[in-house]
């Protein structure tokens, strides 16, 4: 939780601001979502799309905090197909 948050919510909170909490909590929430989903789409581009060869399963676990079977699971064909929409940088 970011300091500004933190001292939003000092106090009795529940009690006397709970329509804030519950909208930071749903504004977290949002900005976990889309963290999943980029690392979800970075997997899958670097597994599928990366070429000679992709990048391994243990180095991008270590790079995503996952376990080796979560980076291999961790996307679906739909995120290797807006992976690879996804304009590159030629370079």
């Amino acid at each position: 939780m970011t300091p500004s948050l933190l001292t939003r919510f000092e106090g009795n909170f529940l009690m006397n601001n709970s329509t804030d909490l519950l909208a930071a909590l749903r504004e977290a929430r949002c900005r976990r979502d889309a963290a999943d989903r980029d690392i979800r789409r970075l997997i899958a581009q670097a597994r599928e799309l990366t070429y000679p060869r992709p990048y391994t399963l243990a180095c991008l676990a270590q790079a995503a905090g996952m376990s080796i079977s979560g980076v291999r699971t961790a996307y679906t064909p739909a995120d290797v197909e807006h992976a690879r929409q996804v304009p590159h940088d030629s370079h």
